[in-house]
C-alpha cells in the first residue's frame, strides 16, 4: 500500500512537471511567433530604454556633482536610479526572453526598496521621524479614508510613524523572501507551477496594498508639514 502511495505521489508530481514544462514551451512557442521577437521591436524597445537611462543618469550625476543635501539627495538618487534599472531590466528581458524571470526577481526586489526609500524621502523633507512625530501629536486622531472609514480613528503621534514604516518595511522583506525562493524555483524548473504562482500573486498583492495604504496614511497625516515637496506628484512620476 505504501509503494503504490508513493507510486501515485511520483505521478501526480510527474504529470505537474509535464504541465509546466509545457506552459513554458507554449509561452515560448507564442513569445517567437509575435512582434516583441522581432529586432525592430528590439531596437524601438532598446531607444526608448537608453532615452530614459540618458535622462535619468544625466539627472543622477547633477545631484552627486552638487551633493549640498546629503540627507535629501542620497533618497533622490536612489529614486532617480530605479530608471535605469527598469531600463536594463527590459532590454534583458526582451531580447533574453528565458532570463527574464531572473531578470524580474531583481527588478521586483528594488521596487520594494523603492517605496520604502520614497517613506524616507518624506521622513527627511519633513525634518525628521522624531520631529514630524511632535508634529503629529498636536493634531486629534485621523479617520481612515473611504471605504476603510468605519475602523477607529488613528491616534497621531510616534507610534503611527513607526507603524508606517512598519508597513512600507514590510514589502521590502516579503519581496525580498519570495524574490530568494522564485530564484530557488526557477532552478528547480518548478517556478510557473500554478500554485506558487497563486501564492505569489495574492501575498503580492495584499503586501503592495498596505505599504501602498501606509504611504496614504502618512500622507493624509503629514500633507501640511510636506506639502511644499509635492509627494503626491512625485509618487506619482515614480509609477
Amino acid at each position: 500500500a505504501r509503494r503504490e502511495a508513493k507510486a501515485g505521489q511520483g505521478r501526480a508530481k510527474g504529470k505537474a512537471s509535464r504541465a509546466s514544462s509545457l506552459a513554458s514551451s507554449r509561452l515560448s512557442r507564442h513569445f517567437s511567433m509575435s512582434f516583441v521577437a522581432t529586432p525592430a521591436a528590439w531596437a524601438i524597445g532598446t531607444i526608448m530604454a537608453f532615452i530614459g537611462i540618458a535622462i535619468s543618469t544625466y539627472n543622477i550625476i547633477g545631484h552627486i556633482r552638487h551633493y549640498t543635501a546629503p540627507p535629501l539627495q542620497k533618497d533622490i538618487v536612489r529614486l532617480l536610479f530605479v530608471v535605469p534599472l527598469y531600463g536594463v531590466c527590459s532590454i534583458l528581458s526582451l531580447i533574453l526572453w528565458d532570463l527574464s524571470p531572473y531578470v524580474e526577481v531583481i527588478r521586483d526586489i528594488y521596487e520594494a526598496f523603492v517605496i520604502y526609500t520614497f517613506l524616507n524621502l518624506m521622513l527627511t523633507f519633513g525634518g525628521g521621524e522624531h520631529h514630524i512625530a511632535v508634529e503629529l501629536m498636536d493634531k486629534p486622531p485621523m479617520s481612515h479614508p473611504c471605504p476603510l472609514c468605519w475602523l477607529p480613528p488613528i491616534n497621531l503621534n510616534a507610534g503611527f510613524v513607526k507603524a508606517v514604516k512598519r508597513g512600507a518595511l514590510q514589502f521590502v522583506i516579503c519581496k525580498l523572501v519570495f524574490a530568494t525562493i522564485s530564484v530557488a524555483l526557477l532552478g528547480a524548473g518548478e517556478y510557473e507551477n500554478p500554485a506558487w504562482q497563486d501564492i505569489n500573486l495574492v501575498v503580492y498583492n495584499i503586501a503592495y496594498t498596505i505599504a501602498l495604504y501606509a504611504l496614504l496614511l502618512f500622507y493624509l497625516a503629514t500633507k501640511e508639514i510636506v506639502s511644499t515637496m509635492s509627494p503626491a506628484q512625485k509618487f506619482l512620476a515614480i509609477k
